[in-house]
């Protein structure tokens, strides 16, 4: 290894060390301030449910975060074919620099450093599909249970709000699923034309789609079957309210230091029009973010570390 390649090796290496340390402190942060009296009462009434029923809840998260490897696993694959192990190093490993972005921007940034330079450009377009695609079935799922909601919640976000989504759905589905998606910059200079996604064909599209559909589905039933457990009842049907509250937070700009806060205030206003309590919210909110945002930060920051051999 020459003198250049050691010192590019190290500053790497710390430089990943530096970002794990950065992601566990705010972590750390974010747990202390958390009121765990209050909520460590609301939890004694686990000690009397069968430990195995957060069995589903945790492979819930699973699926989650399957669903996220594997999407990036088939964009991947249209332009440089890669392992669903490779594809969790690089997804989870991304997540943990993500973290500490605004807008988690870094994202973009961290995946690109594991591919060969001729696929940047392609991994920058195809992140942001992938990410659009995401955004798309949170907004599809306020469209299709809009009129589903409480009426309190409802009458909060008239019908200008559903016909708003409706339109940018629209525009959304032109966008993603249009065969060639060239965008031209003339006034840059007549000769640039940002390509971004037409080598997608539409079976990775709609495979894409339904990998985010499977993660929506997997996060927003976690989250009512641990407010299920503490109300203790059935609270399936509030699934309607849940659209409303991740399309509120996904058009939040938003950094480490406030997404935990913006989650559980979103979700403690809505859920308040039901009549749930705000220590309840901010125990389930705090429990979602633990089982899908610490967990597999530190499972990425495991895998962010490991020494990367060869650009794929």
């Amino acid at each position: 290894m020459s003198i250049n390649s050691k010192v590019k090796y190290y500053t790497f290496l710390i430089a990943k060390i530096v970002i794990a340390i950065i992601a566990f402190y705010f972590i750390y942060k974010k747990i202390l301030i958390q009121p765990w009296s209050t909520i460590l009462d609301l939890l004694k009434d686990f000690n009397n449910l069968n430990l195995f029923i957060f069995i589903p809840i945790l492979m819930l998260s699973v699926v989650n975060w399957f669903s996220e490897i594997y999407k990036w696993k088939l964009l991947s694959n249209q332009f440089k074919a890669i392992s669903f192990f490779t594809s969790s190093h690089i997804v989870l490993s991304s997540f943990v620099v993500s973290t500490i972005t605004p807008n988690k921007i870094g994202e973009y940034g961290a995946k690109v450093m594991f591919y060969d330079k001729k696929y940047w450009k392609e991994i920058l377009g195809y992140n942001f599909f992938g990410n659009m695609m995401q955004l798309f079935t949170t907004l599809l799922m306020v469209v299709i249970f809009y009129f589903a909601l409480p009426l309190a919640v409802k009458n909060t976000f008239p019908k200008i709000y559903f016909f708003s989504a409706t339109l940018l759905l629209i525009v959304m589905t032109i966008f993603l699923f249009k065969r060639k998606t060239i965008i031209t910059l003339p006034w840059i200079s007549k000769n640039v034309e940002l390509k971004l996604w037409q080598n997608i064909n539409n079976r990775t599209k709609f495979s894409v789609l339904g990998l985010s559909i499977i993660k929506y589905l997997a996060f927003s039933i976690q989250f009512l079957l641990l407010l299920s457990l503490l109300e203790k009842e059935i609270l399936i049907s509030y699934f309607p309210l849940l659209t409303i509250n991740y399309i509120i937070v996904s058009i939040f700009p938003s950094i480490i230091f406030a997404d935990l806060l913006i989650r559980g205030s979103v979700s403690i206003y809505l859920f308040s029009h039901i009549g749930i309590n705000e220590i309840t919210m901010v125990t389930v909110v705090l429990l979602t973010w633990i089982f899908n945002f610490v967990i597999p930060t530190l499972l990425g920051t495991l895998l962010m570390i490991i020494p990367n051999k060869q650009k794929y």
